[in-house]
This record gives C-alpha cells, structure tokens and sequence, in this order.
C-alpha cells in the first residue's frame, strides 16, 4: 500500500513538475532558468504540502483563490479548494489528494496571485508558500524531514554561490564604469569649448572604461543571471554598461569625422556637401 501511494505520489509530482516548466513565469528573465525555477517551485511545494494537515491544506487553497487575479489561476485554485475540502472530510488524510492539491496552489501561484503590483504579488506567493510548505513539513516524519533540510540547505548553498558570482562581477565593474562616467563627463566638456580632438582622446577611454566594465558583467554577471531577483539587476546594469560604451564609440567616431572648419561659414557661404557627411556619424551619436 504504501509503495502504490508513493508511486501515485510521483506521478503527480512528474506531471506537476512538467506542469509548472510549461507555465514558466520569469523570475529570472533567462529562458531555461525560468523553466527549471518554476518547475521546481511546483515540484518542492507540492511534494511538501503533501505532507500538511488538512485544515492547513484548506486555508492555504482558500487563501490562494482570494488573491488570484488571472482566469487560469483562479480556476486552479477553485479546484484546489474543492479538493482540499474532499480530502477533509474523508476519514484519514490522502497523500495522493494531498500532493494533488498542493500542486494546483503552486500552479496558481505561479500563474498569478496578488495585485498587478510586483512587490505585494511576491509578499502574497510566499507567504501562502510558507504556510503550506511549514505545514507539510511538521507533518513529515523526522528522517523525512531532516533529510529535506539537508537538500534545502545544499540548494540554498548553491544558489548563494551563484548570487555571490553576480556581486562580485557588479564589484569588479563599479570602478570601470565611475571611470567611464568621469572620461564621458570631461569628454563633453572638451567638447563644448570646441577642442574634438581632445574631446575623441576622452570619448576613446570612456569607451574603453565601459568595455572593461562589461567583461566581469559578461562572465561571473552570468551566473548571477540564475539567480531570481538578482538576475534583473545585473541584466539592467549590463545593458546599460554596453549602451554606455556604444554611445561613446559614436561619439568618438562623430568627433574625428567632424570637420568644424568645413562646415562653418566661410565667406558668408556653407558647405553642404560637408555638411551632409556630418549627418550619419550625428544620427548614429543620436540613436
């Protein structure tokens, strides 16, 4: 007997696991991290809300139901009640319906829970999560339940590894890109008082500063990538140090192409033929 329900167990496990990669929602913002994030995060709660007694089971589901805001989560959660509320009244609680039901709550979590605000949409998942994983976990038998912290503390592990990672690349590109910034800033000013050649000399080593600053982000930047929350951040800082660097090159290219003598007023006349062979080094600096 306890063979089939560990077997049945499973089964709902595999299908709910393949369920939650399927509806992948983006903590990362990386394809295949996002997949396995979320397929894990419905593969961990149902098989741990499994374990939860049935009034925890029950609030957890009707909990679910009051803060999804999509279609297909609250039909899920609707689900979840409804057999959440079966399992309760039957006479000895049901691994099988169990495991079933903490899965539909993840998978309604996962495909919208709380308001449109990210923030409190975050508050409301974990803390239904946590009521219904800390519920399953009292309900484990003690080996079970140590053996499932072992596991949780090796993921935690190397998940901190991995955020570690991303610090570090943030670090090694801080003094880069406050360089950048600085040769970008003098750049413009020697600009503006109409010395290019110096000003291209500045644009150059900015560009340089905004290059170097991309590696480490390029690199040790994407194993923070993995990392729910974090990979945001770094995503937006690299973006922003290759905007940086490209915008510097432009203006490094449309400072030597410039010729101020050429396209100024000589004679009471302009040139517009050099003038024009401004137009496509100023649009890319623009763009």
């Amino acid at each position: 007997m306890d063979q089939r329900r560990r077997s049945h167990q499973q089964l709902i496990l595999l299908v709910a696991a393949v369920a939650g990669g399927l509806l992948a929602a983006e903590p990362t913002g990386v394809a295949a991290a996002d997949v396995v994030w979320s397929g894990g995060f419905v593969l961990g709660l149902a098989y741990v809300g499994g374990y939860a007694p049935r009034w925890v089971a029950l609030t957890a589901a009707g909990c679910v139901s009051l803060v999804a805001d999509t279609r297909l989560s609250l039909g899920l959660a609707i689900a979840a009640v409804a057999l959440a509320a079966y399992n309760a009244r039957q006479g000895r609680r049901s691994l099988r319906w169990g495991t079933l039901g903490s899965a539909l709550v993840a998978l309604s979590l996962l495909t919208g829970s709380g308001p449109e605000d990210r923030v409190l949409a975050a508050i409301t998942t974990t803390t239904i999560s946590v009521l219904l994983a800390v519920g399953g976990a009292t309900g484990m038998r003690p080996r079970q339940r140590r053996r499932l912290l072992r596991r949780g503390a090796m993921g935690l592990g190397v998940v901190g590894l991995f955020a570690l990672a991303g610090g570090l690349a943030a670090l090694l590109a801080r003094s880069n890109v406050d360089r950048g910034i600085d040769d970008f800033r003098a750049a413009q000013v020697v600009a503006t008082n109409g010395d290019l050649a110096a000003a291209v000399q500045e644009f150059r080593s900015a560009e340089q500063a905004f290059r170097a600053a991309d590696r480490p982000l390029s690199t040790f930047g994407r194993m923070g990538r993995l990392v729910p929350g974090l990979s945001q951040q770094l995503a937006a800082a690299d973006a922003a140090v290759e905007a940086a660097g490209s915008a510097a090159e432009a203006a490094a290219v449309a400072g030597a192409e410039i010729d101020l003598d050429a396209v100024g007023v000589n004679a009471g006349r302009v040139d517009l033929v050099a003038l024009r062979r401004t137009e496509a080094p100023v649009e890319e600096l623009v763009a």
